[in-house]
């Protein structure tokens, strides 16, 4: 984020008057108050004071307006992707049969489940006994989903299953900068450049694993009017 705020362009302020009131710079002023603003040489250079005093003022404004990021908590969640095992061998048919709200076609080897109210998510669920799950919402809040589902499992088919090897399998989340972004400039500042679109560019961003290993890369798609775009990272913190 501080690379692409290197690129960015400060949002511009605008002051905003009420109506039917006249600022104090504004003010109508008389003739005679312009001529005697204006000659002699005293005043100009007060005057020429003031204009520097104020660059410098808007200098230091604009440098701290560049350096300006969004906080971590404007990254919203589209979706968590997460998988767990259930322990043993399904039967798919029997199990499309027993529980609600399920889709399942003869030729397949998994079914798929949702919660239709909110919070919603789905699951599929493999004859071998693995499950895949997602949702809109955090790391903890989609494992208490993933336990409702071996439960519901346990509940209505097998009562043998049991939940183990959780894990978050890829979180996609995007926030919006704020400012529009320099693409030229962030293409030629960083290596990791994967693709560039009309507008936006896709950055793969090493894991904390390294660079390593290719599939802890996160990808970052980052377009021109600041809108950023998380995908396949490991963690809300990888993220971030």
């Amino acid at each position: 984020l501080v690379e692409i705020a290197s690129h960015c362009a400060p949002p511009r302020s605008r002051r905003v008057r009420p109506s039917g009131q006249r600022s104090a710079g504004f003010a109508r002023r008389r003739p005679s108050e312009m001529a005697a603003s204006s000659g002699g040489g005293g005043s100009s250079g007060s005057g020429g004071g003031r204009l520097a005093n104020a660059g410098q003022r808007a200098a230091g404004s604009v440098a701290a307006q560049s350096m300006e990021l969004p906080a971590l908590g404007d990254l919203s969640v589209l979706h968590c992707c997460a998988m767990f095992d259930l322990g043993m061998a399904l039967d798919i048919k029997e199990m499309a049969r027993l529980l609600p709200n399920c889709v399942h076609l003869a030729e397949d080897t998994f079914l798929t489940i949702a919660r239709l109210r909110e919070p919603r998510w789905t699951a599929t669920i493999h004859a071998k006994g693995a499950v895949r799950i997602i949702a809109t919402c955090g790391e903890e809040e989609l494992r208490v989903h993933a336990k409702k589902v071996a439960r519901l499992v346990q509940q209505r088919c097998y009562p043998d299953v049991f939940f183990k090897r959780f894990r978050i399998a890829s979180v996609m989340a995007f926030c919006h900068l704020g400012f529009q972004v320099h693409i030229d400039g962030l293409v030629d500042d960083l290596s990791e450049v994967v693709s560039r679109g009309p507008g936006s560019v896709t950055v793969n961003v090493p894991g904390r694993e390294g660079e390593a290993q290719g599939n802890a890369a996160t990808v970052v798609q980052v377009s021109e009017k600041g809108l950023l775009r998380v995908q396949k990272a490991r963690s809300l913190e990888d993220a971030s």
